[in-house]
């Protein structure tokens, strides 16, 4: 969710969620065109899995007194100007990712085999390159940060690289290279993206 949140602070002022989708789209097809696969993975903001989680838990008591909702109702809708305060609701996170997963799996990436987890809890979808989509992975893991390690098991990569903005996901991938120490892992940390939008 980080590189979501820095992206989209960044988006100019006019820009739509439909335009935040396109940039995110085109994000990941920058990052991973020597790639066959790519893997997305984000934190799980259902309602019903919020109290399990420590960090969107206390991610919520932080931010109840400046958080703002605002009803994601479809692509064209534009992105509020109160930003931050927007990405302080869990529920708005929810449907912003939920939104985004809907997006990429109405357009396939030519070439490219995407598992994604994360929108809703438990989903992790395969989509192929010719459109089928693959459903028979469940994920029970509600932070992003674990689940790039489970995507990492799933699409058994022999060579990976990690978009990330937390510290902590090289110390969870160390600890899945440990099962699989013949595979190799290469981290790059994001932090301030300024994608040009």
């Amino acid at each position: 969710m980080g590189i979501v949140q820095s992206m989209f602070k960044s988006m100019v002022k006019e820009s739509t969620f439909q335009d935040f989708s396109q940039a995110c789209q085109n994000f990941v097809l920058k990052h991973s065109q020597n790639s066959d696969t790519v893997c997305l993975a984000c934190d799980s903001y259902e309602p019903s899995m919020l109290e399990q989680s420590v960090k969107v838990a206390e991610q919520n008591r932080r931010a109840k007194e400046d958080a703002i909702r605002v009803h994601l109702n479809n692509g064209k809708q534009s992105l509020p100007i109160q930003r931050s305060q927007y990405l302080r609701n869990s529920q708005n996170k929810h449907e912003l990712t939920s939104f985004l997963f809907n997006e990429f799996k109405a357009k396939p990436f030519n070439k490219k085999t995407m598992y994604m987890c994360g929108g809703n809890y438990q989903e992790t979808l395969i989509l192929k390159p010719d459109g089928t989509i693959d459903q028979s992975y469940e994920c029970d893991h509600i932070e992003a940060d674990t689940k790039i390690a489970f995507l990492w098991r799933v699409a058994a990569c022999s060579n990976t690289t990690v978009f990330a903005n937390d510290t902590d996901i090289p110390v969870i991938l160390i600890s899945a290279l440990n099962q699989a120490p013949e595979k190799k892992i290469w981290y790059r940390q994001l932090s301030n993206i300024k994608e040009p939008i």
